[in-house]
């Protein structure tokens, strides 16, 4: 057996890429991308194979032969040589994995991370925008997604992922002059609301661009709630100005 190296790899253990098996009293890490954490529902067909994990090596916090061939797949998705040895790339795999869950394995994240691709033009098959589920049209809609914005196209979503998705979509909602009219009444509003000395110019408002005014008001915005003054609307200045539910990074799991 191998001593477990960093408190980290028992949070993989005990936590989401692990569903409890009462029938083999194993903990299983599903290859399938549409198995929602926590459902012990089978695999679709027996390509999307699952591997099993020891309940005794869990429970005596060492990394044996189950562990290492659970190891080892997630570092063949990464790239990473497939030891089964936790080595520093391993446990950014794992975080890889454990940031990916926390954004598919939950209904309500993944329902998000939906409507934010199909802001980026991307299409999700019916049943999985349904059903609230990431599988293969989903992956296929990150990879795409991943290209559109220069990202390595991994199908993999990450803090980081998700933050450049964002980014570009909110650009996207804001391309016609029709939507940058809304943007300019939606300042105006804020502006009266909070009190700003700042207003889009009437010559921005009636050809309906963002020029120096426009970026202006988003200044006085960004200051008044102690964001930085970039005059570019990112996700955090529009967030202020619409508020709206949010993931909540700050329960993201990490191995550490």
């Amino acid at each position: 057996m191998i001593a477990v190296p960093a408190p980290g790899f028992r949070s993989l253990w005990s936590r989401r890429l692990y569903d409890a098996d009462p029938d083999t009293e194993a903990f299983r890490l599903s290859e399938d991308p549409t198995r929602q954490g926590g459902h012990r529902q089978p695999p679709r067909s027996a390509a999307k194979a699952e591997l099993t994990v020891a309940v005794d090596e869990i429970r005596k916090g060492e990394i044996g032969p189950t562990t290492q061939e659970a190891i080892r797949i997630i570092q063949k998705r990464a790239g990473v040589r497939a030891d089964g040895k936790p080595s520093p790339k391993t446990v950014e795999a794992l975080n890889g994995e454990l940031a990916h869950g926390f954004y598919t394995d939950n209904k309500t994240r993944t329902e998000r991370l939906h409507s934010l691709l199909e802001r980026l033009g991307q299409t999700i098959q019916k049943d999985e925008r349904q059903r609230r589920i990431c599988g293969a049209s989903t992956e296929k809609a990150i990879k795409a997604a991943q290209k559109k914005v220069g990202l390595p196209e991994t199908g993999r979503v990450t803090e980081a992922v998700y933050a450049e998705l964002e980014k570009a979509a909110l650009k996207a909602r804001f391309e016609t002059k029709t939507q940058v009219a809304n943007l300019h009444r939606m300042l105006g509003r804020v502006a009266r609301i909070a009190k700003l000395d700042a207003t889009v110019s009437a010559a921005e408002g009636k050809s309906r661009k963002v020029g120096t005014s426009t970026k202006a008001v988003i200044s006085a915005v960004q200051a008044k709630y102690g964001l930085p003054k970039t005059g570019t609307l990112d996700p955090v200045t529009y967030e202020r100005m619409v508020p709206s539910p949010r993931v909540d990074r700050s329960q993201s799991r990490r191995c550490r």
